[in-house]
């Protein structure tokens, strides 16, 4: 356009010259490329998506796989695979027992529950050498004599303890996490004052608490 101007200006052109560069002009835009925007879009890839597959789980569990005898060149059997042991529900017996109701105290570190004596499980008394501060008079006394006046003074407050008896005990009487009403675990209560000690023979579950106790120094902890 600016050749188009200044041939406008320069009057010593003459009129088939200006045609001249006109048509130059046009053939030159004729030859630029057409703009982005009138551009055809390029066709998209077609993706194709197979069906999901879904894996269902039979309603019975498949047969186990047979045993395997390896032998060696000469025939003699060298190694036995047996299949793995079937699984088998729990049957009742293996199901913890769960007991609720009004308890009071019976030997040792022991309830009575409708009719039953349950030990908590767990924990047990301290040695007979052992002291311990008397709820009432904060005078020392027997461990012993201790953790069941606290565990009685629980009960008289409130007696609805439910309790679980963990499965494949023969103790008489039987073991039993014992909550009260409060859900506050008793023998957890007990190990946690310094009043009694966890048994890890039964139990690791309180050993924590009996740890907490012995750096707290409450209870026998202070004693010793």
């Amino acid at each position: 356009m600016v050749v188009v101007f200044a041939a406008m200006h320069n009057t010593s052109l003459s009129l088939a010259r200006l045609a001249s560069v006109l048509a130059a002009v046009m053939a030159m835009a004729g030859s630029l490329p057409a703009a982005a925007d009138d551009a055809a879009p390029a066709d998209l890839p077609t993706v194709v998506v197979g069906p999901h597959i879904v894996h269902a789980v039979p309603d019975q569990e498949p047969p186990p796989p047979p045993a395997v005898t390896l032998r060696d060149r000469d025939g003699n059997a060298v190694a036995w695979h047996a299949p793995p042991p079937a699984r088998r529900s729990p049957s009742a017996g293996s199901l913890p027992v769960l007991i609720s109701g009004e308890a009071s105290m019976a030997e040792g570190l022991s309830l009575s529950l409708r009719g039953r004596a349950l030990h908590l499980f767990g924990v047990r008394l301290a040695p007979a050498g052992d002291r311990c501060a008397a709820v009432a008079t904060g005078a020392p006394g027997s461990c012993d004599a201790v953790a069941r006046d606290a565990l009685a003074t629980r009960l008289r407050i409130n007696d609805d303890v439910s309790c679980r008896v963990p499965p494949g005990q023969s103790a008489v009487p039987p073991g039993a996490v014992c909550h009260d009403a409060s859900g506050v675990d008793l023998g957890g209560f007990l190990v946690a004052q310094g009043l009694a000690l966890a048994d890890p023979a039964q139990s690791y579950e309180y050993v924590g608490a009996e740890t907490a106790a012995r750096t707290a120094r409450r209870g026998l902890w202070n004693y010793r």
